[in-house]
């Protein structure tokens, strides 16, 4: 990222947010967008909230996420360095929230 806008000058600002998940040797990682006024740190709190939204849209959805509101869970599959891949069907918010190793603002944009 070039620039980073941490002002209030402008109202509402969009940032590209990555999470990276891994288990083991596992990884994978997930890519979307969050509009609002927070910044900094208080966006990449927000932003594993985000994960439990029903209408979250990825731009990248490297690990198959899936929330299945009915149970509260999430389905994701982690691949390893050898492709092999480890599917979890039904992990919990606790779960995912241990298996979090990065979260990063990867892009902001002013929305005017």
């Amino acid at each position: 990222m070039e620039f980073y806008e941490d002002e209030l000058f402008y109202e509402s600002v969009e940032h590209t947010i990555k999470i990276k998940l891994q288990s083991e040797a596992f990884k994978g990682y997930v890519t979307f967008k969050i509009r609002g006024s927070l910044r900094g740190g208080n966006i990449l709190k927000n932003a594993i909230d985000c994960l439990w939204e029903d209408e979250l849209d990825f731009i990248k959805n490297g690990c198959n996420f899936l929330h299945n509101k009915d149970s509260n869970t999430v389905h994701l599959e982690l691949v390893d360095a050898s492709g092999i891949c480890w599917v979890s069907r039904r992990t919990s918010r606790k779960e995912l929230e241990n298996m979090i190793v990065s979260v990063e603002i990867i892009d902001c944009m002013a929305l005017y």
